[in-house]
């Protein structure tokens, strides 16, 4: 692995897939990278986040977005987070094909990641793959969210900037006001804007940016697109360049990176434990017959969860003491 990792610095870039499911297979193999680089290396990349529901066209969103950041010679990396199923733990990958004109690019690096049940719709992964794309001279990282729900934080503390993508559909005022995107999104697109009700709904985010925003130096902006169309990206790819130019060393946004690393850190660890305890293969004994004992109704959910809880974390601290 060493010896992958010292080539693909001295610029052997088609290596990059293999050195990832190298860390994608082996968590001892990413601790080993991420200990031998600098700790700031992430900076060196600009990360911009796009979330949003599913069907929201987020990936053709990227798609779009890629062809302008290209036109200004810049190198690009596109993280795309697929859902991985409950049942059979794999996923099917399929927002390459939306990308799938890029790969022929030398300065374009596309890549999925199953997002291994994480339940803020991104893989614990990202950083470590945004890190690498940065020690690689990756001016621009992308990375696109399972689009799980309303509540994606995970993605708002790894990014940048983070773009929250809605539809004419995506809900009445009830829904959008009760959305905790609507406080974490730097610019806001209502995508298929050819829909009807997209002006309606522009201004209803417009009202709730106005709400939630009144203290910040930075007012997002409330963009549509159509994005199968390319109407609007030029203004999406504007903003974005104003975003970055505007914040990138003010004292918001310095003090909004700090909290992201302990946030990343708190995000990384309670997709860990989840893991552990609900995989079959590493779970503990004592798990597996609490399960059982929920599926045949001898104990309620909430009950067989706080007692696995319990045990674990306040039983064994106890007994140490």
């Amino acid at each position: 692995m060493d010896e992958l990792i010292k080539r693909l610095f001295e610029g052997e870039t088609h290596l990059l897939p293999k050195v990832i499911s190298l860390l994608e297979k082996d968590p001892n193999q990413a601790v080993s990278f991420l200990s031998s680089i600098d700790l700031d290396i992430r900076r060196k990349t600009y990360t911009i986040g796009i979330t949003g529901p599913p069907g929201a066209g987020k990936s053709t969103l990227i798609s779009e977005l890629v062809k302008y950041f290209d036109d200004a010679k810049t190198k690009i990396g596109v993280i795309l987070c697929d859902p991985t199923s409950p049942e059979s733990g794999g996923a099917i990958l399929g927002d390459r094909i939306r990308l799938q004109d890029s790969f022929l690019n030398p300065n374009i690096f596309v890549r999925s990641i199953p997002n291994y049940r994480a339940d803020g719709g991104v893989s614990p992964l990202v950083g470590v793959v945004t890190s690498l794309l940065a020690a690689c001279d990756y001016e621009i990282v992308l990375v696109e969210s399972v689009g799980v729900g309303q509540n994606e934080f995970d993605l708002a503390c790894i990014s940048d900037i983070l773009i929250v993508a809605l539809v004419p559909e995506s809900g009445d005022s009830v829904q959008i006001m009760k959305s905790g995107l609507m406080e974490l999104g730097d610019i806001y697109v209502i995508n298929k804007s050819d829909r009807v009700g997209s002006i309606e709904m522009q201004k209803l985010v417009k009202s709730q940016v106005v709400m939630n925003f009144h203290d910040s130096s930075w007012k997002p902006p409330v963009i549509l697109t159509q994005a199968q169309t390319s109407g609007g990206i030029e203004d999406l790819y504007k903003s974005i360049v104003m975003y970055k130019e505007k914040n990138m060393n003010s004292s918001e946004i310095l003090l909004k990176k700090e909290r992201n690393k302990v946030a990343e850190f708190k995000m990384i660890l309670r997709n860990m434990i989840t893991a552990y305890l609900l995989d079959k293969n590493t779970a503990p004994a004592e798990i597996s017959s609490v399960v059982e004992s929920v599926n045949n109704n001898k104990k309620a959910p909430y009950v067989a969860a706080y007692e696995v809880f319990n045990d674990l974390f306040f039983k064994k601290n106890k007994l140490r003491n």
